[in-house]
């Protein structure tokens, strides 16, 4: 388990599927120090997965906040922290 870092999991309801939600979080990623991934869920919710310091994971869910804000209609996240695992090495997009 990696010392120091949490596990965000997230989940955002909404208009957040067929919208570039998990592209737009992708690129979202590249400005903090996060790892983990973005996939869309059978229920028509999105899934993200953060892994990093907890200040750089909140700011990352802010930032995609902001960035979809203005694309699509959030109606909600569910939120859910975990101690870091560290098994990723970058942020991306699952299928």
């Amino acid at each position: 388990m990696a010392t120091g870092l949490v596990r965000a999991r997230v989940i955002w309801h909404g208009e957040v599927q067929g919208v570039n939600f998990r592209y737009h979080t992708r690129e979202d990623s590249d400005r903090f120090r996060v790892s983990g991934f973005v996939q869309n869920l059978p229920d028509s919710t999105v899934l993200t997965v953060a892994e990093g310091e907890k200040t750089e994971v909140e700011h990352f869910i802010q930032a995609i906040e902001g960035t979809m804000g203005s694309r699509t209609e959030i109606t909600g996240k569910d939120v859910v922290w975990e101690p870091a695992t560290g098994e990723f090495r970058s942020f991306e997009i699952r299928r």
